[in-house]
């Protein structure tokens, strides 16, 4: 298992990846985000299909905004994840462009993804 906090997300390929599962833990103040993630780690160790999760601490402001069209459902296809350092928070943005259209934006006092190898 491989964690990365906070910065060390930012460098971090989310594209053709994909959300497998939505969920609030810990009394519902946390939310966990399920991935099928496909990447590259900086040490240029390339993974493909690997289980992992963003696990983002006291969650607030949660937006989700987006929509499956023509009678289409499943996974969500991950564009790209922006995390932008707030000072003592971060604020995270996951875009889907391809199926379905939307995103999902929150703000949180810290994120880890943890791939679980």
């Amino acid at each position: 298992m491989k964690t990365f906090v906070n910065e060390q997300n930012t460098n971090i390929n989310f594209s053709e990846s994909t959300m497998l599962s939505l969920g609030w833990i810990n009394n519902a103040i946390d939310l966990r985000i399920d991935i099928d993630w496909s990447g590259q780690l900086n040490d240029g160790t390339v993974l493909i299909h690997e289980l992992s999760f963003l696990h983002c601490k006291f969650v607030t402001d949660l937006e989700v905004n987006f929509c499956f069209k023509n009678n289409n459902m499943g996974n969500v296809s991950i564009d790209n994840i922006i995390i932008d350092n707030l000072e003592a928070r971060w604020q995270i943005r996951m875009e889907f462009i391809f199926q379905p259209v939307g995103f999902i934006r929150f703000v949180c006092d810290e994120i880890d993804f943890i791939i679980q190898e």
